[in-house]
């Protein structure tokens, strides 16, 4: 049994292989049809911010700023980096106790980035509205709360520039949810050839000089179809 002989059965049987993807395709319009809106459940936000220490803490140069750029590139690190932290997360925390903020945060995600001197804060909540409060929570202990976990800050917090409104969108769903209908489609072609080749290995009949020989017979003569 070649290729030949598969292709062959799909085409013998081509109405096998179809039925299984129309019952698919069926059922899945009636679903999408049917089915009842949900607001996502998750929702995120990012915000890009840069930093520096002090001018106060800053030594005093002639000519060379080349200095200032990689205290600013070291600070976003330091920043970036504390972010991750438990400390950062309780900071936010206190926070947000002061306004009433009855929710657990340890669900809360958080994730970062930095490109030389600038930082990203990436935050994923399940309320928009909460959310909102609690990035606004976060940039304030960035701009204001840095030098109580950093010594190199000196007395006083690190110069923390928000660059980014704090806008919160839909966490779009998982690739696998959209690509769902395309796989139960393709599950459903694949019964269906698998239908159609049992159908074939089935089938008793002889229809070709082929079959005959590989039985064991003779072919002695062929009556042309017209």
């Amino acid at each position: 049994m070649g290729l030949e002989w598969f292709i062959k059965a799909v085409v013998r049987y081509w109405w096998l292989v179809l039925l299984p993807l129309l019952a698919v395709g069926a059922l899945t319009a009636y679903q999408a049809m049917t089915a009842t809106p949900t607001a996502p459940v998750q929702y995120t936000t990012v915000v890009r911010f840069s930093a520096t220490q002090s001018q106060q803490a800053l030594p005093t140069r002639d000519g060379d700023f080349q200095d200032v750029w990689l205290s600013s590139e070291l600070a976003v690190k330091a920043l970036t980096s504390w972010a991750q932290t438990s400390s950062f997360r309780q900071e936010i925390a206190e926070r947000l106790s002061q306004q009433s903020f009855a929710s657990d945060l340890n669900t809360l995600s958080i994730a970062v980035d930095q490109e030389r001197s600038i930082g990203q804060l990436f935050l994923t909540w399940n309320e928009p509205e909460e959310l909102e409060q609690i990035a606004t929570a976060a940039l304030d202990v960035l701009q204001e709360d840095s030098q109580i976990y950093f010594p190199q800050f000196g007395a006083e917090p690190a110069q923390v520039t928000v660059l980014d409104d704090i806008v919160v969108t839909p966490v779009p769903p998982p690739i696998v949810d959209s690509a769902e209908p395309l796989v139960r489609l393709f599950l459903a072609f694949l019964v269906g050839v698998g239908l159609a080749v049992l159908a074939q290995y089935t089938d008793p009949a002889l229809r070709t000089k082929d079959e005959v020989r590989r039985v064991g017979l003779e072919v002695l003569v062929s009556v042309p179809r017209e």
